[in-house]
């Protein structure tokens, strides 16, 4: 008797300990999410603003660009373009079109939306996955925009890689131009078969993601 009431307090400790670790993570969690947006606000408020463009699709057409030190990375905000000082013409020319094209699909408001789904599942690996995935299709959706579009495949290509080598390898982690490495993207605009892939990925991430949340409730 004594045996088996010392286990069903071990589990009730175990239980509650389990809580308040997820109750850390997504404290932390919220924190780093709050900070993401107000630090954007504020390199928005304190860098030089160069120009409003159109960009026709979008309820708000009215796009405002920045300048922003060569040393950053280009990226978009709401309905604001960041280009790094220092581009030459051509590819100050695709960062911009790429970032327009992001913004048209209104991928800001996705990427908030899966940062507040990261947020309440921090502890599930397949929710990162798909938050991975996710941000990959936008990049290879921007990339197909760009090549349906028109534009040279090969001078897009090399613009990619120019700015890649330009910011050095944190560009492939930190830039909203870049996204994902740029090698599965280069791989995905010369592939024949666009999206298979990347697809799938995407689907096995959702569904196991969606298991572990339902196996989580279930067993709480």
């Amino acid at each position: 008797g004594n045996d088996k009431f010392s286990y069903k307090v071990l589990f009730s400790d175990a239980t509650q300990l389990l809580g308040w670790i997820y109750l850390a993570g997504l404290i932390i969690m919220l924190l780093y999410f709050t900070s993401k947006i107000v630090f954007l606000q504020l390199l928005r408020d304190q860098h030089e603003h160069m120009d409003t463009v159109s960009n026709l699709g979008t309820r708000q057409s009215a796009i405002d660009i920045y300048q922003i030190p060569a040393t950053h990375m280009p990226y978009s905000f709401g309905h604001s373009v960041f280009i790094p000082a220092g581009l030459g013409e051509t590819s100050e020319h695709y960062v911009l079109k790429h970032e327009m094209a992001h913004i048209r699909h209104r991928h800001f408001l996705c990427l908030c939306m899966l940062e507040i789904l990261l947020v309440l599942n921090w502890y599930n690996p397949f929710v990162w996955m798909f938050f991975r995935e996710m941000h990959l299709q936008q990049e290879l959706e921007v990339d197909t925009d760009m090549i349906d579009e028109g534009v040279d495949r090969e001078e897009y290509q090399l613009s990619l890689v120019s700015m890649a080598k330009r910011q050095g390898i944190w560009i492939l982690t930190q830039s909203a131009f870049l996204g994902e490495p740029l090698k599965k993207r280069l791989l995905f605009m010369n592939t024949p078969i666009r999206w298979k892939n990347a697809s799938a990925r995407l689907m096995f991430s959702s569904l196991m993601a969606f298991a572990v949340f339902v196996t989580v409730v279930v067993t709480s």
